[in-house]
């Protein structure tokens, strides 16, 4: 949850700041400044992703306390795909609620 949470919020608001700031004086698509902020976001995914499961860690989450044979089960490989899956996909929806806070639809470039 907390990859996806970080992973959105950098996404969107990188992508749309160089959209807004950098877009119109240096021709820069809005799909061009979607792809420096996925750019960006997954930078920090690998940056910080270490440092997200280190704080999960201390909040006190129950473990799965499988052995490594078990974990090598298809079942376990199965249930952790999707358990991965969910929490970006939940972190992703959280983190994708700051695009209530902008600014509405108008476009925020500068025309000159």
């Amino acid at each position: 949850v907390g990859f996806g949470v970080v992973d959105c919020i950098v996404m969107t608001q990188v992508g749309s700041t160089i959209d807004a700031l950098l877009g119109a004086s240096l021709g820069i698509s809005a799909m061009t400044a979607a792809a420096i902020g996925l750019f960006c976001s997954d930078s920090c995914g690998v940056l910080f992703g270490g440092t997200i499961e280190s704080f999960a860690g201390r909040l006190g989450l129950p473990s799965a306390n499988l052995t490594s044979k078990e974990l090598e089960l298809p079942q376990a490989k199965k249930w952790a795909t999707m358990g991965r899956l969910l929490g970006v996909q939940l972190g992703v929806l959280i983190g994708s609620t700051t695009l209530l806070f902008q600014k509405g639809d108008k476009d925020k470039r500068s025309t000159s």
